[in-house]
């Protein structure tokens, strides 16, 4: 075996270990683990660029806007209408101006000044409207929001005769409260195809009233700046958009393509098989041709509709369904196929223009693929009718397609997918429809093989979460290299979480719960029962005990009484563990003790004869098919038929690796890109199924307690790096002599044959088992579970330090600053009543003098509302209580006050600090003092120089100069040392540093495996503090000297 690393990967831990079976003292040579933050937003999965790209997307729309108003103001001053191109005269707005709503309807009847004309001109180029510029937003969610405001406002203008819409917005009762939108109403919003309506209206009413700055080259000019727009489309998306597997010079194909959509429909009927008396069959060609019929007819094809067409018994069962105890027909509700975009396509095409040309259509599959194709990569109908051109496409066909919008590509290229399609439409696997098709679905890249691993493709792990992920997993191995030198294997196993999204895996988190919640449940019938709490198997047993009150094999009734009487009822592996390597419950059952004995390593058919149609078979048949509380996986399992060498292989397979995308993905780049160190073994990377570890650390005995903090990482990739196949093997061989010797013993006699012949091979297994009287599960080494258990102890847990530099620079509350002045400055923001609570409440000026009406009124509503005390308007009445109609004052919002004494300032007000940098830490004269880093200070590019003091205002603090020494930089996550002045050995504090508070100076760290953390550590007057560093494998080191490093600089 020698060299051998395991590793357990999670979203945001890697746990490792490195065995080599040639040492002497240990075979264990290390383990650890290594944490770092997943890369998305912890409270709702979001992806990290998504506040980045949102901000993004709204300083581009303000800087466009301002450059448009600029063009407006330049024009202005060019036809003369004002006399500057940054006039005072139109910003400077008194009491006695009127409104610009008032103004624009003013405007279609009298003549207005160089200054109101102007003004209305810039009114309506500020806010210039929506305009769709694909007619599918009207489905897409937000879009449709602003959509139906749009269209209801046009059917306003029109229906009350409003000449444009700003006479609308003044004159209509709708608009009398708020102009514009409001909180994600859209209710507001306007087209801007009405809004030029309007400008050419307002210029020919005032042409017609004598304004001589309305003339018709004016209005062009200005017509042309308002509705000016960089082009939506330029083909980013298709450019991104990578390359197939097999044809290297061919773009990916879109999902939504007619070729894409019957690759997976193919593909999945080739997968299908039925199964009935544990015996599956694939179907036939006729079977195949009905469900692709059915799948190009109906919009979903659900199984049960499968079960109907296809005339099958009420006993036969699908593969592919996940069945669910007692709940066969709502199993089968699911969907088989779903060919979305066709059926899509086919609607409103035969909406729009009739089934005949839908029919003709379906004649064209390379035009189909065409049009998806054009729908997924392009944005803007124009650049879509731009795409289509060379189809030659009727206009009203093309028309009705623009209202559909489709997203995402396949692995292959439409190239590969028509001739691989072929094929699969005969029956054949993929791997065999790739063979035929002249492509080999297996062929290894033009990557070679080197020490360190390279970096992770970002083309091909586009999930971000992943990619983080793996890229340490990257860091982990290549560090173990460098320590241990090159491997001869590797062995993985993945969470399950790391290739699921945010909502399937609070899906998970709910399911867990719901089961710890269940197994409570059980645990206390197991006391009430028997008076204790159930140790070791008991649980199980209990557990299948309720499932099913009978041994499985021979219908005895077994006495709840008896159940831990020993020699009475065992628990048993239907499908033989040596044989399947499953220890799941699905494959567990409770029989007599006799039962268990009899079946030995047979599966229930082999055991009760089924192949010569024995009346136990039969009667045991008919128990199984008929008990409803056994979930559909565990009845294939008792029912099976079929489990010859290679249905055991094929089981083994999947119950001991991980098939997964991801886990594919993985083996093959290291496979590839990896240089091993030259074995014996061929398989030189392994994905484990994490229930093979599982399993195993419970026969070792080691239990994965998450409470005790970051360590059971480390343990689980222990027990990985055990699972080679000769360990694997040695277990298999255990469990068959355990099984051949349990069936061996005599009935009512605790002696055992001392030689046990296996059945199947002749081989005389029973003397290599009893060298102690079999009850010792294998172990990797004699000594495995006391070293991995010392070396646990002996781990120093490794976090990635953060040291971004980017975010936001302040938070997006603007607080007003008016009341900033004395010793106790404060600030103040509105707040919605829906965010308000009676803790915050408490924060509301002058609640005692002038706001003590609204402040009780408040009150009453919180207290008495209940979990959405707002839900309903708040109205304030005139005796200053709240109202129960709306003649009293509409509150939305209250102002609340807090005491503040730094931020940044962002146009005339004061905004939180975005995110800490770093802390700078320096000394003098023995103390240490600490001067925080933001955001905003790398924005300005003036590196600090103040101090934290306590309970002060920042511009108070001590200011740094040449009499203070730099002594490090600290980041979230960097590891440092503290001490007492005394020094003594009880004092020194090693942990992470998580944050410093700048009210206070004070700093909190927690423990590197999580199991203690400390808040509130003064550090100026403390006798020792250092930072150390940590690598990737947890090695520690001190950093003896360090430069202060500038704002554009790493503090690394």
């Amino acid at each position: 075996m020698a060299l051998v690393f395991g590793l357990d990967i999670g979203i945001a831990s890697i746990g490792w270990a490195a065995i080599d079976d040639t040492q002497e003292i240990t075979p264990l040579l290390g383990l650890g683990s290594r944490i770092f933050v997943a890369a998305e937003v912890p409270k709702t999965g979001e992806s990290l660029a998504k506040p980045r790209r949102e901000a993004r997307g709204m300083r581009r729309r303000i800087r466009r806007r301002a450059h448009r108003m600029a063009r407006i103001r330049r024009l202005f001053y060019r036809v003369g209408l004002i006399n500057d191109v940054v006039p005072e005269v139109l910003s400077d707005i008194t009491a006695d101006d009127l409104t610009p709503w008032l103004l624009r309807a003013d405007g279609l009847d009298r003549q207005l000044n160089q200054r109101d004309w102007a003004r209305v001109l810039l009114h309506i180029a500020k806010h210039r409207g929506f305009k769709s510029n694909r007619k599918s937003e009207a489905s897409d969610k937000e879009g449709g929001k602003l959509l139906q405001g749009v269209t209801g406002n046009a059917k306003l203008l029109h229906d009350k005769n409003y000449r444009t819409i700003g006479e609308m917005v003044w004159k209509d009762e709708k608009f009398a409260e708020h102009k514009r939108n409001k909180g994600g109403d859209y209710s507001h919003t306007v087209a801007r195809d009405d809004l030029l309506l309007e400008i050419k209206t307002l210029f020919q009413a005032q042409r017609k009233l004598g304004n001589t700055f309305a003339q018709a080259d004016f209005e062009e000019d200005y017509t042309k700046i308002f509705a000016s727009q960089r082009p939506v489309d330029d083909g980013e998306i298709a450019d991104m958009v990578g390359f197939c597997t097999f044809e290297p010079d061919e773009k990916r194909a879109a999902k939504a393509t007619y070729s894409a959509e019957r690759f997976v429909l193919l593909s999945r009927l080739n997968n299908l098989m039925l199964i009935e008396a544990g015996e599956r069959r694939v179907l036939d060609a006729a079977q195949r041709k009905t469900i692709e019929t059915m799948a190009y007819k109906l919009t979903k094809v659900k199984y049960s509709q499968i079960r109907t067409a296809l005339d099958l018994s009420a006993s036969v069962r699908f593969n592919l369904v996940q069945y669910n105890s007692g709940e066969i027909d709502k199993s089968e509700d699911s969907a088989f196929a779903e060919l979305k975009a066709y059926h899509k396509l086919k609607k409103v095409i035969t909406d729009s223009c009739g089934e005949l040309v839908w029919g003709n259509l379906t004649n064209q599959p390379d035009k189909l693929d065409a049009i998806a194709t054009a729908l997924t990569w392009y944005k803007s109908d124009d650049k879509i009718r731009e795409v289509l051109a060379p189809e030659q496409i009727e206009p009203a066909l093309l028309d009705a397609v623009l209202a559909e919008s489709f997203d995402k590509a396949v692995a292959l290229s439409l190239k590969a997918l028509r001739n691989i399609n072929p094929f699969l439409a005969q029956g054949l696997r993929y791997d065999e429809a790739c063979t035929a098709a002249g492509y080999d679905h297996s062929a290894p890249t033009e990557a070679q093989p080197q020490q360190f691993l390279p970096y992770i493709p970002t083309d091909e792990v586009r999930n971000p979460v992943v990619l983080r992920a793996l890229t340490q997993a990257r860091k982990v191995i290549n560090a173990m290299i460098r320590r241990y030198g090159s491997p001869t294997q590797i062995n993985i196993e993945l969470s399950r979480e790391l290739s699921q999204p945010y909502s399937e895996r609070k899906d998970i988190e709910g399911k867990q719960k719901e089961f710890q919640a269940e197994k409570e449940r059980t645990v206390k019938q197991f006391n009430d029962t028997f008076g204790r709490d159930p140790r070791g198997d008991e649980f199980t047993k209990f557990r299948l005990w309720r499932e099913y009150n009978y041994c499985a094999y021979s219908g005895t009734y077994l006495d709840p009484a008896r159940l831990l009487e020993e020699g009475y009822a065992e628990i048993d592996h239907i499908l033989p563990y040596s044989r399947s390597m499953d220890d799941s419950l699905n494959n567990k059952v409770l029989c007599t003790s006799k039962a268990n004995r009899d079946k030995g390593n047979k599966t229930p058919y082999e055991y009760l004869n089924g192949a010569s149609a024995s009346p136990q078979w039969h009667d045991y048949k008919i128990r199984i098919e008929t008990h409803k509380a056994f979930r559909q996986a565990k009845r294939n399992r008792l029912l099976r038929v079929d489990f010859d060498e290679k249905a055991e292989q094929e089981f083994r397979e999947r119950n001991l690796n991980d098939t997964r995308y991801i886990a594919r993905f993985l083996q093959e780049f290291l496979k590839l890109n990896l240089q091993f160190a030259p074995s014996e073994n061929k398989i030189k990377v392994q994905t484990r199924n994490g229930a093979v570890t599982s399993f195993l650390r419970a026969h070792w005995g080691l239990l994965k307690v998450r409470a005790d903090g970051d360590l059971h990482h480390a343990l689980d990739a222990a027990v990985v790096a055990c699972t080679t196949q000769g360990f694997v093997k040695r277990v298999s061989d255990y469990s068959r002599r355990k099984e051949l010797w349990a069936s061996d013993k005599k009935v009512g006699d605790n002696t055992r044959n001392l030689e046990i012949t296996d059945t199947d091979t002749g081989e005389i297994t029973a003397t290599n088992y009893q060298k102690k009287d079999g009850r010792d599960f294998p172990l990797p080494w004699e000594n495995f579970r006391a070293d991995v258990k010392d070396a646990l102890t002996e781990i120093f847990v490794s976090r990635a330090p953060t040291r971004k530099a980017t975010g936001g620079v302040h938070d997006e509350k603007i607080r007003s600053t008016k009341r900033m002045t004395g010793e106790k400055p404060v600030t103040t923001s509105k707040t919605k009543l829906q965010d308000l609570s009676l803790a915050s409440l408490e924060n509301i000026p002058e609640k005692e003098t002038r706001n003590a009406n609204l402040y009780e009124a408040l009150k009453k509503r919180i207290e008495t509302g209940g979990k959405e005390p707002f839900a309903k308007p708040f109205y304030l009445g005139k005796n200053g209580e709240e109202s129960d109609d709306a003649f009293g004052r509409l509150i939305k919002g209250v102002k609340l006050e807090r005491t503040t004494k730094t931020g940044v300032l962002v146009r005339g007000g004061l905004a939180d600090n975005g995110e800490m940098l770093r802390v700078d830490v320096f000394t003098k004269t023995g103390r240490f003092y600490l001067v925080p880093i933001y955001l905003a200070d790398r924005v300005s590019g003036v590196l600090p120089n103040k101090a934290i003091r306590a309970a002060t205002l920042e511009q108070d603090w001590p200011e740094i100069d040449e009499t203070y020494q730099f002594a490090f930089s600290l980041c979230n996550n960097d590891l440092i040392l503290i001490a007492d002045k005394k020094g003594e050995d009880n004092s020194f504090l090693r942990g992470y540093f998580k944050r410093a508070h700048r009210g206070t100076g004070n700093i909190n760290i927690e423990g590197h495996d999580r199991s203690w953390k400390k808040e509130g550590v003064g550090v100026q007057n403390i006798g020792t503090f250092k930072k150390l560093q940590v690598d990737v494998l947890g090695n520690v080191f001190e950093v003896k000297q360090e430069p202060r490093h500038g704002l554009a600089e790493s503090a690394d």
